[in-house]
């Protein structure tokens, strides 16, 4: 990965990544947020294809700018978005004047996505493991989506809000990243269909936990608010009004 070669220029200037990938012919400039932002409005361009292969290319910018999002909410402590193994959210901490307590992963029944419980750590047997040194890679799809719906430790120490999904949108995301998102992109030889309505459907729960994320989650930080949150909300609304239709 290359270095940001102009970025102190930029930031004298007070330019936002947005401003400078319009300027520069040289480089490409992006951090968390224009990661995630990019993909918002790329899922925007494909609105105006006539054919219904734009689903698949709106389903995988919805799913990655959602991650994304997940990603950039979680990013205050950069640590946080790094994989220490396979032992990731096993872990016993003390918040504040709290009783020490241990998170267990909740896992679904015939799912990848887990949800993390803390409980008093005291009432349990001694556990010897212990978290390995920072892999140093990014966390993945269902740990990103774990942490960030979980309120006392990932989102709770940053006085952020957790991400709170109904049975409903759950399964939706879960169906979009796994067999549409996943399946299109190491799709083997056969012969698919996916029902445009319950893309539709999908991509409408993804926007709303994309939306809760960039807002109202209070754990995204803009270093160009206003420019940044502008450009998704007009995203936003323009995605939500071509898909209730």
């Amino acid at each position: 990965m290359n270095s940001f070669t102009n970025w102190k220029d930029a930031s004298a200037k007070h330019q936002s990544f947005f401003e400078l990938n319009q300027e520069s012919g040289v480089s490409l400039y992006v951090n968390e947020i224009e990661n995630a932002i990019d993909s918002l409005e790329t899922a925007v361009t494909f609105l105006s294809r006539t054919d219904n292969m734009k689903w698949k290319w709106l389903a995988i910018a919805l799913d990655h700018c959602f991650y994304s999002f997940c990603i950039a909410a979680l990013s205050r402590h950069p640590n946080d978005v790094l994989s220490r193994g396979p032992k990731d959210d096993v872990r016993t901490i003390a918040m504040g004047n709290d009783p020490e307590k241990r998170s267990r992963i909740v896992r679904r029944s015939h799912s990848r996505a887990y949800t993390i419980a803390w409980v008093d750590s005291s009432s349990l047997p001694h556990s010897g493991t212990k978290l390995a040194n920072s892999e140093n890679h990014l966390i993945g799809f269902w740990t990103a989506l774990a942490r960030v719906q979980d309120s006392y430790y990932w989102m709770g120490r940053c006085s952020a809000e957790a991400l709170f999904l109904t049975e409903d949108e759950l399964l939706a995301i879960e169906w979009m990243h796994n067999e549409v998102r996943s399946g299109l992109t190491h799709f083997r030889p056969q012969v698919a269909s996916f029902a445009v309505e319950k893309i539709k459907a999908a991509s409408l729960h993804t926007l709303r936990a994309i939306r809760f994320l960039a807002f109202d989650s209070k754990a995204v930080y803009y270093s160009h608010r206003e420019e940044a949150k502008e450009r998704i909300i007009e995203s936003i609304k323009t995605l939500f009004d071509y898909l209730k239709v």
